[in-house]
């Protein structure tokens, strides 16, 4: 049964679609509209048909009688031009919410009664003028893990677009400067603003509110359910959001910089709409990768799929027999392991905790063979780099929780004040323990991830859970003084250096072997004595040594050798040096000690005077380079 408001639609014909695909569509000489849902007999289902911005619908269609399939309902409409359309399933009498929509028109004569929101039927035209994905390979990437409002909100990000898509391409010739080539965005897809703390705790989840209105938070970092298929209207501004996000992707690929999209899926989704959702996403907005977050995600499905076979893809953990049984000849290494050991045992080792430098070692060099994997020292849930070497106890309070929110294990060190301090001595150790941390990420193999607003030294005051902190809390703070532009300098410096030399970003796992028969093994490790590692539970340093001659440069000719001397220990360790093949010398490449003048030096200058040894302050790692 078809009601009409209008004469028009007298010649628009109706009939019964297809059960997929799910949402609007274009069909050859009009739309199709299909979507879920779970009708009772006494349901009343109607898909309301209105001119943009108009009061009352066009057309209204009972659904009930256009079941496709199972609970899909599905109509089309031909002949129909769907420009200056919009629409909205009603279901007894209430607006039903079409979880497959592709964006969303605002209503400017919304009421209570009247949702603020109409669904697109189609997306405005664009142009991607040829847009050609980087599609670099894991060993390439130097990735940023950035919120899109957060990264520019702040009143000193210096771009005119603040929290929006705009304002990230305003900032893309930072991210070329500093030398990232992906970024990963945390879900900027259309999620519900506010959460519901007590919804948590219908679902078994720990109670921290006092009261009902306490309940209610800010839904900063996006994770509930949400329409997957919309980019996020609040992060366009006044702009389309669709079309945002594709000039977002577009800016981006012009600089050989790849987008790859946080999703998070609580369990009640449908697995099967997962991989819609995700290959929508690749299909409509060119992303390069997907990082799935939630449990019950059918990820081996997704990774099996072949439209995502080009697609990078990260989680905790594939099941690689699987997938390969699928795709038993993959050529391209898309998938890459995301999870929280090299956090951990990093964080372990940099504080001097006993018994961890075989933990470091293994991290420093693990690089899978059926993946790759993304190491990371901080990400969004947690402390920032600055908040890791300033604070012993997460300082939650503002949260509104009691302080019981959050992770307790950080594995933290305050570096002798708890917060903030003055004391010059208290900073220079600060400064000293982000640049060691800096150098086991950034140079250890793998996939570096930086966590946006570490390499200008950015706070959040001690809150390692800013879920709800939409504000200068959770904002990256631009405004730089010589603490923050030295971490800057450094950090865009050891990424130069990991880029210009192929041993410190190999393809395959190094294998601590002389398997070229070149006199050296491409790693081995050290300590006070060359070739004799100390691996007591007390020993808190270690030499290793990279050996260039199992890779080569663009120009083809071999790397040179690296040697990275370690001290995590409170006291000073002499380093007796491995001898290089003669003619070659180890010159000093980087300190992380404030006493040499300078962290990076030029390799103009002379060779180490002393080349059996040298003195490592406490603390500290000196890379030498044999040239």
């Amino acid at each position: 049964m078809i009601k009409t408001t209008d004469q028009k639609s007298h010649s628009i014909k109706i009939s019964t679609g297809r059960p997929k695909p799910l949402g609007p569509g274009l069909v050859k000489q009009g739309v199709q509209l299909a979507t879920v849902a779970a009708l009772q007999k006494t349901d009343q289902f109607d898909l309301y048909l209105y001119h943009k911005g108009s009061a009352r619908p066009e057309l209204i269609i009972h659904m009930k009688e256009h079941l496709a399939m199972g609970d899909v309902y599905s109509v089309i409409l031909e002949p129909f031009e769907p420009s200056g359309y919009e629409y909205q399933y009603i279901l007894n009498g209430s607006v039903y919410s079409d979880r497959y929509a592709i964006g969303f028109n605002q209503y400017a004569g919304a009421t209570k009664e009247e949702p603020m929101r109409r669904n697109q039927i189609v997306t405005a035209d664009f142009d991607w003028e040829n847009d050609e994905k980087p599609l670099l390979l894991m060993n390439q990437v130097v990735m940023y893990e950035v919120h899109t409002r957060g990264f520019t909100k702040h009143k000193d990000s210096g771009v005119s677009h603040k929290g929006t898509f705009q304002g990230m391409i305003e900032k893309i010739p930072y991210l070329k400067d500093l030398g990232i080539n992906q970024i990963e965005l945390l879900p900027a897809y259309e999620f519900e603003d506010t959460i519901d703390l007590n919804a948590d705790q219908k679902e078994g989840k720990p109670d921290f509110s006092d009261s009902e209105n306490q309940a209610i938070r800010m839904n900063y970092w996006g994770f509930s359910n949400a329409f997957y298929r919309v980019p996020k209207q609040k992060y366009a501004g006044k702009e389309d959001a669709s079309a945002a996000f594709k000039n977002l992707v577009k800016a981006m690929h012009k600089e050989n910089i790849e987008v790859i999209m946080q999703f998070y899926f609580p369990k009640d989704i449908n697995p099967n709409d997962i991989l819609y959702y995700l290959t929508y996403w690749v299909e409509e907005y060119h992303i390069d990768g997907i990082h799935l977050k939630g449990d019950h995600i059918p990820v081996e499905m997704i990774a099996a799929d072949p439209m995502l076979s080009k697609t990078k893809i990260y989680y905790l953990d594939f099941d690689m027999e699987q997938i390969r049984c699928y795709q038993p000849n993959a050529s391209f290494q898309n998938l890459a392991l995301y999870n929280d050991g090299f956090m951990y045992d990093i964080r372990h080792f940099l504080k001097s905790d006993e018994d961890y430098v075989q933990a470091f070692l293994y991290r420093f060099k693990r690089l899978p063979s059926k993946t790759g994997i993304i190491n990371y020292i901080t990400e969004y849930q947690g402390f920032s780099l600055l908040d890791l070497v300033s604070y012993d106890y997460k300082h939650n309070e503002t949260n509104m929780e009691e302080n019981r929110d959050g992770n307790n294990y950080n594995h933290s060190w305050n570096c002798g004040v708890e917060g903030p301090s003055r004391k010059k001595a208290v900073l220079q150790l600060r400064k000293k323990q982000m640049m060691n941390a800096l150098v086991f990420l950034i140079l250890s193999q793998g996939t570096p991830m930086l966590h946006a607003g570490d390499e200008i030294a950015n706070t959040q005051y001690g809150n390692n859970n800013p879920y709800c902190q939409d504000n200068e809390t959770a904002w990256i703070k631009w405004k730089r003084n010589s603490f923050s532009n030295d971490i800057f300098l450094f950090t865009k410096q050891l990424i130069e250096l990991r880029r210009a030399h192929p041993i410190l970003h190999n393809a395959q796992e190094l294998r601590i072997m002389d398997y070229i028969s070149c006199g050296y093994p491409d790693l081995s490790y050290h300590a006070d004595v060359p070739w004799r590692p100390r691996f007591d539970n007390h020993i808190r340093h270690v030499g290793l040594m990279l050996c260039g001659k199992y890779a080569v440069n663009e120009h083809r000719k071999e790397d040179c050798f690296f040697y990275f001397a370690v001290n995590m220990h409170w006291e000073i360790h002499e380093f007796q040096l491995p001898k290089l093949p003669k003619g070659s010398k180890w010159y000093l490449k980087v300190t992380t000690d404030e006493k040499a003048g300078a962290h990076f030096i030029e390799e103009e200058r002379t060779a180490l005077e002393n080349q059996e040894k040298i003195i490592v302050p406490a603390r500290s790692i000196m890379i030498l380079k044999g040239l």
